[in-house]
């Protein structure tokens, strides 16, 4: 009787254990993670390989908590949004905190990375377009991306007003501004300067950096069917952890351009 209840308390301990450090149902294959490709945070090299700021930190993460990765897939972020809702996807990254997302995703209370959020001009506007408040948009194209949460401000802005043209990525928001289809392009600060950089053209556009509209926390999105809130409180403390450390900081640098 002794040896039954000692295995049954084990059996227990172990299920316990496993429970704080795994997923609830996507643990035996692994993490399926989704990302979009939005350099420096997460993008595909011209090698094949996945890297980026927001996809190293993850995965460092998740190997220091023993977590297994199936693997991971590139997506527009709203295909990446409607793969994790439809139970396709266990973590979607990096994403802004949303409300509304609440009823299919756990967010964790630690952010990966901070991102800060410009507006772009033509440098040949950049003498009369400035952006110290949203009157100054007033009256101007500005493109966004389709699917994106910025600020609560920001978005009730962009439902208000007619001059918004949204575009299905960030390299697509440029364009229209090189072209003269939008006045200003909402941007994150470093992911824009990639594509300028990469695309050649810093002689032609110019981020308005003094003026941010906001400095925004990104976030990892756990699928709220497969993933506990045990594993997403691991993966906080883990996650500030490792940002206490030199390592966290390496990351960034060497992903930036």
């Amino acid at each position: 009787m002794a040896v039954r209840i000692f295995s049954l308390l084990l059996s227990f301990a172990l299920c316990v254990c496993f429970w704080l450090t795994a997923p609830c149902i996507a643990g035996e294959q692994g993490l399926r993670l989704g990302m979009d490709e939005w350099p420096p945070y997460e993008y595909t090299t011209a090698k094949g390989e996945i890297s980026g700021i927001a996809t190293q930190i993850v995965l460092e993460v998740f190997s220091r908590m023993g977590a297994s990765v199936q693997g991971i897939e590139s997506f527009p972020w709203a295909r990446g949004l409607r793969r994790i809702e439809a139970g396709q996807l266990d973590v979607l990254f990096s994403g802004i905190y949303d409300e509304s997302r609440l009823y299919y995703v756990r967010y964790p209370k630690v952010e990966l990375i901070i991102s800060r959020w410009v507006f772009f001009v033509r440098k040949e506007d950049r003498a009369h377009l400035a952006y110290n408040s949203l009157d100054d948009l007033k009256g101007h194209r500005v493109g966004v991306v389709r699917d994106y949460f910025y600020t609560p401000a920001f978005n009730e802005y962009i439902e208000n007003n007619r001059d918004i043209v949204t575009v299905s990525s960030d390299r697509a928001n440029l364009e229209l501004l090189l072209r003269g289809r939008v006045d200003y392009a909402l941007c994150d600060y470093l992911n824009c300067l990639q594509l300028l950089n990469a695309g050649k053209l810093k002689d032609q556009l110019s981020p308005l950096e003094e003026t941010p509209l906001a400095d925004i926390r990104l976030y990892p999105l756990f699928n709220l069917a497969t993933i506990s809130q045990a594993f997403v409180d691991r993966f906080d403390e883990v996650l500030q952890g490792f940002k206490q450390e030199a390592r966290y900081l390496e990351i960034i640098n060497e992903n930036i351009q």
